[in-house]
């Protein structure tokens, strides 16, 4: 009995962790979790920023598409509601509208929708878009599509090439490249660099 008794102790000795093994385990662990985070965050961060990247481009493409197979212009602008254009250059980061419209003449500044092709919604907080004409040039709401795939901007309505600039706030470490610099050329074609995000 005396025996049995020796052994169950031995054996309830054996199980389970020390208090140092359990120091050393939880050291550990945040050892790993602070080297994890950043290396998570800044995942996150590209991914977000080229799913915001990829939804415009995939906007500017389906504005391109439809402009030529509708043979007429179809216009893309920023949103925040789905259902009007908002003329600020600042909110693209919410949002964008493909329509169609009646009054989209060479001189109009401001244009009635006629039928929504599509909208996109930009779900991701700190989404940061702006379009600017050339590469120096003033912000813009809203660009046109003719037949012919040449893109225009809504203020100027010439032949002329434009640039969305999109990036994910939060992105300023130079180790970062993920703003996305998205071209659209006089021939409506689209070409897509990676820059150092900027404050």
């Amino acid at each position: 009995m005396l025996v049995n008794n020796q052994c169950l102790l031995k054996m309830n000795r054996n199980q389970g962790f020390s208090l140092i093994e359990l120091i050393i385990a939880i050291a550990i662990m945040a050892i790993l979790v602070t080297v994890a985070i950043p290396g998570f965050k800044s995942t996150l961060l590209k991914m977000n920023a080229s799913s915001v990247a990829d939804a415009l481009i995939a906007s500017l493409n389906f504005s391109r598409s439809e402009s030529i197979k509708r043979n007429e212009r179809v216009l893309m602008c920023a949103s925040l509601d789905g259902a009007t254009c908002v003329a600020s250059a600042t909110n693209w980061n919410s949002g964008w509208l493909v329509y169609t419209s009646a009054s989209a003449s060479a001189s109009a500044t401001v244009s009635t929708i006629s039928t929504i092709l599509r909208y996109k919604k930009i779900d991701h907080q700190g989404a940061e878009i702006r379009l600017k004409k050339g590469n120096a040039g003033k912000d813009d709401h809203k660009v046109v599509f003719k037949p012919t795939s040449v893109g225009l901007l809504s203020t100027a309505f010439t032949a002329t090439n434009f640039i969305f600039y999109t990036q994910i706030s939060g992105c300023h470490s130079p180790l970062l490249a993920i703003k996305r610099k998205i071209k659209v050329a006089l021939s409506g074609g689209i070409t897509v660099s990676t820059q150092a995000c900027t404050q």
